[in-house]
């Protein structure tokens, strides 16, 4: 990847979590459903601390409660995925 592509790429991701938000329900049901399973990875990497997830998993309405299985496959648009997957192996 060109310097460039690299330096345009860091300031756009630092541009889009400063618009991000949260639906916190869903994130919140989203770290459940990877508590219940059996990870092969600490859950930490996920930026979000065990009393974070605690907190918000409290915060869940108790119909919320039940267990969730998290969706099979990523949200989105399948086609944005692969378009910047292609972008990103250029050189």
């Amino acid at each position: 990847m060109p310097r460039w592509r690299g330096r345009a790429y860091v300031l756009a991701d630092n541009k889009l979590a400063m618009n991000a938000g949260w639906d916190e329900e869903l994130l919140a049901e989203e770290l459940k459903g990877l508590l219940e399973i059996d990870l092969d990875f600490d859950i930490g990497v996920t930026g979000f601390s065990i009393p974070e997830i605690d907190s918000l998993i409290d915060g869940l309405a108790p119909e919320d409660r039940c267990a969730r299985r998290p969706p099979s496959r990523p949200r989105g648009n399948q086609s944005d995925n692969e378009d910047f997957g292609a972008d990103a192996r250029t050189t």
